[in-house]
């Protein structure tokens, strides 16, 4: 294994560790709606996720500048932008997640609407 190659793989494990081993709090110590909690770690999961994006991406265009960009024909498609591309709509759907309304919360919201309806 070449030099650069460990020192890659250290760099992946360490923003692993640091934006992924995040403390869990004592349930007993710190009451909490559950529902919130649940709403708090989809979000913070995605903060995590769109900043390993940046970095790995800016990471991934570093070595493609250096192997291939000085030399690239502009009728080819540079390969990190497919990378982006199919993590960046698993984003999409990881923010929607995180910030568009639990499927939960949707269907209470129709419930409530129903149960409206019906009222009249």
């Amino acid at each position: 294994m070449c030099e650069w190659h460990s020192h890659i793989h250290t760099f992946i494990i360490h923003t692993f560790i640091l934006y992924f081993d995040y403390p869990k709090p004592n349930v007993m110590e710190n009451p909490r709606d559950e529902q919130l909690w649940q709403t708090a770690k989809k979000r913070a999961s995605f903060q995590r996720s769109l900043v390993l994006y940046f970095i790995i991406n800016a990471f991934l265009w570093i070595i493609w500048w250096f192997t291939l960009g000085k030399y690239h024909r502009a009728e080819l498609i540079p390969w990190p932008l497919w990378c982006m591309m199919g993590w960046g709509i698993g984003l999409v759907f990881q923010y929607l997640n995180a910030y568009g309304g639990a499927k939960k919360d949707l269907i209470e919201k129709e419930y409530e609407k129903l149960k409206r309806q019906n009222k009249s």
